[in-house]
């Protein structure tokens, strides 16, 4: 595990890597490589390659991430740190610790878009997760794409970065699943698709299946900066859509409820209510209970027309499945009214 994020560290960084075992290091010379990274008990054994700056691994804990011993470079592995692999990197090829601040200042606006990720590799959600921390975004990370459709109906969120493969619910099915319920909505929120394949039939395919763009892993930091970039303008628009929508609705309602915070009272109880029905509806999916199926859904629809009659209009051909994702969206936009009263009060 540590080898593979070591390799998606400096991969990250720029570097081209080469993953060998300790076996095959003989038949590598100075010219073959600019740096060396290597577990420090096998080089003291004499597995290094002359001429080569080399990177001594530890498995070690130490507080200051990397430090120099004798000439030597040594680099902590547990936990292997980004800014101190970036450095360590640095120093070893003679260059500044001092990491360029052009690399690594915070996007303009990053701090108003919220990015959420869909990564079952825990070594590559550990190295966005770091990507994103630099560049200044704000980020919620998920493990597959189940969790990030239960995120999107909590939570607002700005852009989704999905791998493509993943368990229980896979980035292509993700994407379309969105896609679908935005028909209802009107809205479009950007889908960047993520796969260690770059083959032109894979873009496709993402393409085909709803998502907006590709990044090839190992994702790079400038690549992803750029691809995130390029939606920053869409997304200030969605935003201000939006917030001018809510805005709008939140002043009709306070009108209708006569207060916003009367208003604030009977949305906090609408989603108590609807969170523990949805939960009850779930389990009545599982366990194939039609019936209270139908029930619980008829209710979650009465109570959600207090807010907007229009709500579900014209779903009845749709799918159990798609009707109940329907009503956790509607959740959604109403805890986001709930949070911006509570900020406004």
């Amino acid at each position: 595990m540590l080898e593979r994020e070591l390799a998606n560290a400096f991969s990250a960084m720029g570097c081209s890597v080469m993953e060998i075992d300790a076996d095959d290091v003989t038949e590598f010379i100075a010219d073959d490589a600019d740096i060396y990274v290597a577990d420090a008990a096998l080089i003291e054994q004499g597995v290094s390659v002359l001429g080569v700056p080399t990177i001594h691994v530890l498995a070690d804990t130490d507080p200051r991430g990397f430090y120099e011993e004798s000439g030597r470079m040594m680099l902590c592995g547990s936990p292997l740190l980004w800014r101190s692999t970036v450095d360590a990197c640095r120093i070893t090829l003679g260059l500044s610790a001092r990491v360029s601040q052009q690399a690594f200042n915070t996007a303009p606006g990053a701090r108003a878009i919220h990015v959420l990720v869909a990564e079952d590799h825990p070594i590559n959600r550990a190295v966005i997760e770091r990507q994103l921390d630099l560049l200044g975004y704000v980020h919620t990370v998920v493990e597959d794409g189940q969790q990030a459709w239960d995120a999107l109906a909590n939570s607002r969120f700005d852009l989704l970065i999905t791998d493509c493969h993943m368990p229980v619910l896979d980035g292509y099915a993700l994407a379309q699943r969105i896609r679908r319920q935005e028909e209802e909505t009107g809205a479009h929120l950007p889908i960047i698709a993520l796969s260690a394949s770059a083959l032109p039939e894979e873009v496709d395919k993402c393409h085909r299946m709803g998502m907006d763009d590709f990044l090839a892993k190992p994702v790079q930091l400038e690549e992803l900066q750029k691809k995130i970039a390029s939606f920053a303008n869409d997304i200030a628009r969605e935003q201000k859509a939006s917030e001018t929508a809510r805005s709008d609705q939140l002043t009709y309602l306070s009108d209708v409820f006569g207060s916003a915070g009367q208003l604030k009272i009977l949305l906090e109880g609408l989603l108590e209510e609807g969170d523990a029905d949805v939960a009850r509806l779930d389990a009545a999916i599982v366990s194939g209970d039609e019936e209270q199926q139908r029930n619980l859904l008829h209710r979650l629809i009465g109570a959600l027309r207090l807010i907007d009659p229009s709500v579900l209009e014209g779903s009845g051909g749709d799918s159990m499945s798609a009707r109940r994702d329907a009503v956790v969206e509607q959740l959604a936009q109403i805890r986001a009214m709930v949070e911006e009263l509570r900020e406004s009060a």
